[in-house]
């Protein structure tokens, strides 16, 4: 109803205009609240409509963070299913074939890369390729690293801070537990 409030400052002004100190100036502004800052629309908008629409129906997510990057060749877009999340600061490499099961979480700055060029630039051969496929019901924890030609199976948990080394699969083991 009210929407967000955000802590500003006001600027105390009974202070001589042309005063050179800056800094005493600061000490003497007083917190105000300031609502619906320009960057609550920044931090509540959600891309995924606009990688659907741009993709042509290949991303589906439900949500995708503008600080979110989506790498792409022309034309060529990552499958992304539906009730996907994508947080802040990821690095989605979809340039090389990527695929992202439907109900997934992808927490905050995951890189997920398709390729490297690790050796292009070290030994002047070719950059190195390979598609990586993320099953459904997947969550991948924060800072976490996918490197190319990996395949995470449906319904595992990656840790946060994993790297996870070319060519891996990463599957659930699932075991009853006893009391």
């Amino acid at each position: 109803m009210f929407g967000r409030f955000y802590i500003g400052v006001e600027a105390n002004t009974n202070r001589q205009e042309n005063r050179d100190d800056i800094m005493s100036i600061m000490t003497t502004k007083r917190p105000i609240l300031l609502p619906n800052s320009p960057f609550d629309a920044l931090i509540d908008f959600n891309s995924a409509s606009f990688w659907k629409k741009q993709s042509k129906g290949r991303i589906q997510a439900r949500y995708i963070s503008p600080f979110a990057i989506i790498l792409h060749q022309q034309g060529i877009y990552p499958k992304i299913g539906k009730g996907t999340w994508i947080g802040h600061f990821c690095i989605i490499d979809g340039s090389q074939g990527l695929e992202i099961g439907e109900n997934c979480e992808v927490s905050c700055g995951v890189h997920i890369y398709t390729h490297s060029t690790a050796s292009r630039c070290t030994k002047g051969k070719e950059k190195k390729v390979a598609p990586v496929k993320i099953g459904n019901n997947v969550f991948i924890g924060p800072n976490s690293i996918i490197s190319r030609g990996c395949v995470i199976e449906d319904q595992t948990a990656v840790s946060a801070l994993t790297f996870v080394p070319p060519y891996t699969i990463f599957q659930a083991i699932l075991r009853e537990v006893s009391e």
